[in-house]
């Protein structure tokens, strides 16, 4: 794929530190094999397929921390990124946020966040996020729902019909104004609200986000069977 040159400095961060109990036994999602090769080796070459990135953030689990940056150094070294690894924390909004301020010292001026666990992610999907992002300085990709959408109580109660073709699922990653996403994530740092993602967190500070079409092929690995 061609790509524009570089002129702004730009960093991708990967999430890979949570804990993936619904994989059921065995290592975390993001270390499984597919095709012969660790789950989050496919983001990462997603990213320098772009050749838009400076910088690449990991988030992983303190204890496998110096584990998985020698694996990754190992393959990805020849590369022209700077990679910086980070512990995570004990929920997702904190292990961006300990990545965020990981990479303030490269002084970024757009930063794209993606969960490790969509392996399927394409270079074009986030060229195309980090282009809006730089017009717009927030930018999701979204993708159709495809189910009839319904709200429900914990009664087992139906109690809403929602029209399918006004609401969305946002994918990542999300992209953001680097200043922005930072400040956001420091705002509501001691914050007992629970954020299902980057955008709505930005959202709540009276910022606009926008979009981009996403990818179907893009899915997250959240069960066993998904690969």
């Amino acid at each position: 794929m061609k790509t524009r040159k570089m002129t702004k400095i730009n960093a991708f961060i990967i999430t890979a530190a949570g804990n993936s109990t619904r994989m059921g036994t065995g290592d975390k999602k993001e270390y499984r094999l597919l095709n012969k090769k660790p789950v989050i080796f496919f983001s990462i070459e997603a990213a320098l397929k772009t050749n838009l990135f400076s910088v690449i953030a990991v988030s992983l689990p303190h204890a496998d921390l110096s584990e998985w940056q020698e694996k990754i150094m190992s393959k990805y070294a020849d590369s022209n990124c700077c990679f910086v690894f980070v512990s995570g924390g004990k929920t997702r909004q904190e292990s961006v946020k300990n990545a965020l301020i990981g990479i303030e010292n490269h002084a970024p001026d757009f930063v794209l966040i993606h969960d490790g666990a969509r392996p399927w992610v394409t270079p074009e999907l986030i060229e195309s996020v980090l282009k809006k992002t730089s017009a717009t300085g927030a930018c999701v990709p979204i993708i159709p729902s495809v189910d009839a959408v319904k709200r429900i109580l914990d009664d087992g109660k139906v109690i809403e019909h929602l029209s399918k073709y006004e609401y969305v699922s946002a994918q990542t990653p999300q992209g953001f104004s680097y200043p922005l996403i930072k400040k956001a994530h420091l705002e509501y740092v001691n914050s007992d609200r629970l954020f299902f993602d980057d955008a709505e967190m930005v959202a709540a500070m009276g910022k606009d986000v926008f979009f981009v079409k996403g990818d179907a092929r893009n899915r997250k690995i959240t069960f066993g069977w998904d690969l």
